[in-house]
This record gives C-alpha cells, structure tokens and sequence, in this order.
C-alpha cells in the first residue's frame, strides 16, 4: 500500500479526532474529581483522622495505648504519598479519569476517549485539571498505528464516524487487519 494513501489516511483519522474534542473535553469537565485520586484522598483523610483521634486518646489517658499503632499509621501514610507520587500512579489516574468520563452521557466512548492525550502544558495540575489534546503522532516507530490509536479507528468505524474506505488504508499492524471488517 502506499506510503502516501496511509499518510492521508491518517490525517483523516486526525481530523475525526479534532471533531471529538469538544464531546471528550466535556466527559472530563463533568467529572467532579478524578475516582483514584479522591479515593486516595479519603483513604488518606481516614489514615490522618485515625492517627488523631489515637493521639489524642493517649493524650487525655496519659498512656500511650496507640503509639505503634499511630506510628505504622504514619507508615502507611508516607508509603501513599511516595505512590502519588509516582509515575505509575499518574498513569493508574489518567487511566481511572478516562474510564470515568466514558461513562458520562455525553462521553464519546473509552476507545476515542483514550486516543486523547493529556496536554502537560495546561494540565500541569494534573490529575486536579486535565485538558484533553488530539494526539499529533499516531504511528509507531514500524509505520503501523499504535494499539490505543486503531483502537479509535475501529470504535469512529463502528459508529459511522470514518468510512470504511479510510480504515482500509490505515496502516495496521498484520494481525489487526482481520477486525477490521464488520
């Protein structure tokens, strides 16, 4: 197939991604807070909770009856905030806020929902304020779309959004090209 047709073919799939912006954009906007970071958040807020109402416990007794207990708290509390820290986290919360924005009303779906990036510019508060972006490069370094990208492809074919014609020419990798029919 031709380098050419591919490369147009690819164009098209991004143009399709610029009209699914705004319906993404607002799957994400709708959503109050990120699920995995509020549960972190709770999960925190309880573990802080506990460890005060123990101190202070042992402060009105004048035993320390909780000591270990407050302190493997504190533990557990340092070890959170070392995962919150982390990358993984990051990916596990950009993970967690797509599939909660695909499941608004609106949402354009988990596979076109994915296909978005993150912009690290507006988004610096991320995961407190996400701002969607289109990807701008969808091939991976073997010419083929990367996996997330025809996964959007064969979600927009199915709903109608691309013509069968441009999934055609889409380059895939071999062993995708069977799913592509319908």
């Amino acid at each position: 197939m031709s380098q050419n047709l591919e490369s147009i073919a690819v164009s098209g799939l991004q143009k399709v991604y610029f009209r699914e912006w705004d319906n993404a954009q607002e799957s994400v906007d709708s959503l109050e807070e990120n699920p995995l970071v509020g549960a972190m958040k709770k999960l925190c807020d309880i573990i802080s909770d506990s460890m005060c109402v123990m101190s202070l416990s042992d402060e009105e007794t004048g035993v320390n009856n909780f000591g270990k207990d407050v302190e493997a708290l504190g533990e557990v509390l340092g070890s959170l905030a070392m995962i919150g820290l982390s990358h993984g986290f990051k990916s596990a919360a950009r993970s967690a806020l797509i599939v909660a924005a695909s499941e608004q009303e609106n949402s354009p779906g988990l596979p076109i929902l994915n296909g978005f990036s993150i912009d690290p510019e507006t988004s610096s508060n991320f995961p407190f304020v996400v701002n969607l972006e289109p990807p701008t490069n969808l091939v991976n370094e073997d010419g083929n779309l990367e996996a997330k990208h025809e996964a959007t492809a064969r979600a927009l074919l199915a709903n109608d959004q691309i013509p069968q014609q441009l999934a055609d020419v889409l380059p895939c990798a071999d062993e995708s090209e069977v799913y592509w029919g319908r």
